[in-house]
């Protein structure tokens, strides 16, 4: 089990990422509410918020796994590149008054 799930165990279908964000009071930053949902439809069965963007993002994760990489850690670093991406995706859809996403 990763440690945020440890630390923010699942009680929802909202995932430790959306925990994260609500226990720091990041909910006022729309693109990261946006990218938690992203994280949640890659990251579930997608039927809380069915978030169209969130199987690219498992399958672009699942490629990764597929790299060669040592560890986890080795994926994890390689894969932030695809999250700040994201992550300027999300603010542009909040910015363009699309909070959903561009595909809703």
């Amino acid at each position: 089990m990763s440690a945020a799930l440890t630390i923010f165990p699942r009680r929802t279908s909202a995932r430790s990422f959306e925990a994260i964000l609500k226990k720091y009071e990041l909910t006022n930053d729309l693109a990261l509410v946006l990218l938690g949902k992203i994280v949640n439809a890659a990251d579930t069965d997608n039927t809380l918020y069915r978030q169209p963007e969130g199987p690219g993002l498992e399958a672009i994760a699942e490629g990764f796994r597929h790299l060669g990489y040592k560890n986890d850690h080795e994926v994890n670093a390689a894969e932030w590149i695809v999250y700040d991406a994201l992550y300027a995706y999300c603010k542009e859809m909040v910015n363009a008054g699309k909070p959903d996403g561009g595909f809703k």
